[in-house]
């Protein structure tokens, strides 16, 4: 039997029999590809998978909806006692899935479980049987951008969870950069050493077209960005400004708001497929959908203050729009060679999203010193993984 094999009928077999289970594994080891094939089994068995995560691009990458659209709240809302409005699409659900739990806070965490023991109650009246919850994730990426670990949580303590990890890693095949990965990820600093020959200001890709960059401030991504609107002049491309973006014919960006419409959302990468005197095309990079934006409507809207811009360059992108991503090559900037520039890396788990992003390690150029963070992964992320392990 196939260690892919094993892991989907030890998760059937948890959620048959337990109900609730906690997937766990590093960057690139199958936890989207395990959700897929759960969602599949368990429609064939007749039943009802209501597939959630927290960000627009992590639901639309297993097909699914954000937390807060399964349960009819604003972002922006802290609830903290469910409405019939919140549980209405968690009753008619036999299995919830949450994917990347590592981005939901401790305390919407605690709401989730009200709204998950109400839907319960509510099919118990009806004579059915409890959800089954899944929640999938890995806890040494990036921390909630508000608040503590879901993991932190009483709710999450006594929730009932059954541990599953997944052991092997699919999309580097290198198992020495696999293992050293994996010390980063822990918070042990022996790791960095193995990627020392990749850091040099000299030897970094310069083709903007076929190489994203990866920072940690969104003004260091802006500054790159610009640069591959420079080469584009440079190189005789018709430049517009278009929602207060220039852009041009062929040019990568990212969306950073979600469509009402539902054609793209928060995170989705796309080409700028044309430019036509009325519009402009967008295609999606996930499922090459065309998307066509008036260009009418962007001048109609001249002088709005929005909350954030519709979409970005896509040259160069922060660690946080990153998490999800896989890319072949990636220039990683820890701290720039210029006066007053700041490290890179300022956060759990930065370190190790950035560098896991990437195939191989010949993908890999890395501007700065890479044993600068003082930060690499929390202690109270390190702790709990010991304790699963421990428990396993």
């Amino acid at each position: 039997m196939s260690e892919d094999n094993a892991d989907m009928e030890k998760c059937i077999d948890i959620l048959s029999n337990r109900g609730r289970i906690f997937v766990s594994g590093e960057a690139g080891s199958g936890k989207s590809q395990l959700i897929h094939a759960v969602e599949k089994h368990e429609k064939e068995e007749g039943m009802h998978v209501l597939l959630t995560a927290p960000s627009g691009i992590a639901a639309e990458n297993i097909g699914g909806i954000t937390c807060h659209a399964a349960l009819a709240v604003r972002p922006s809302q802290r609830p903290q006692y469910p409405t019939a409005l919140n549980i209405s699409r968690l009753i008619d659900a036999d299995l919830l899935i949450i994917d990347e739990i590592s981005m939901i806070s401790g305390e919407f965490w605690t709401f989730i479980t009200k709204c998950i023991e109400c839907a319960d109650e509510a099919r118990r009246k009806m004579g059915r049987s409890p959800i089954r919850v899944m929640v999938v994730g890995d806890f040494g990426q990036l921390p909630p951008a508000r608040g503590t670990y879901a993991f932190m949580s009483y709710q999450w303590r006594t929730f009932g969870f059954e541990n599953l990890k997944l052991k092997k890693v699919y999309r580097q095949d290198d198992t020495k950069m696999v293992k050293n990965l994996q010390k980063i990820r822990l918070g042990d600093r022996s790791g960095l050493g193995f990627f020392e020959n990749y850091t040099s200001p000299m030897e970094i890709y310069d083709d903007m077209e076929n190489t994203v960059t990866l920072c940690g401030f969104r003004r260091t991504a802006d500054k790159y960005n610009q640069l591959a609107v420079d080469q584009a002049r440079l190189s005789g491309k018709e430049i517009i400004n278009f929602y207060s973006q220039r852009i041009w014919a062929g040019a990568k960006v990212v969306f950073r708001l979600n469509d009402e419409m539902g054609r793209f959302c928060n995170g989705d990468r796309a080409i700028v497929k044309a430019i036509t005197e009325d519009d402009v095309l967008f295609e999606l990079k996930r499922n090459n959908a065309v998307i066509q934006l008036s260009r009418r409507m962007d001048e109609s809207k001249q002088g709005r203050i929005y909350e954030r811009p519709l979409f970005t360059l896509g040259y160069a992108l922060t660690c946080h729009l990153a998490q999800g991503q896989t890319f072949d090559r990636a220039n990683i900037i820890i701290k720039e060679e210029i006066e007053n520039s700041r490290c890179e890396i300022f956060t759990f788990g930065q370190l190790y999203v950035a560098l896991s992003r990437v195939r191989t390690l010949g993908g890999i150029r890395i501007l700065g010193d890479i044993h600068l963070p003082d930060v690499l992964a929390s202690a109270y992320f390190c702790n709990f993984e010991t304790n699963l392990q421990s428990a396993a």
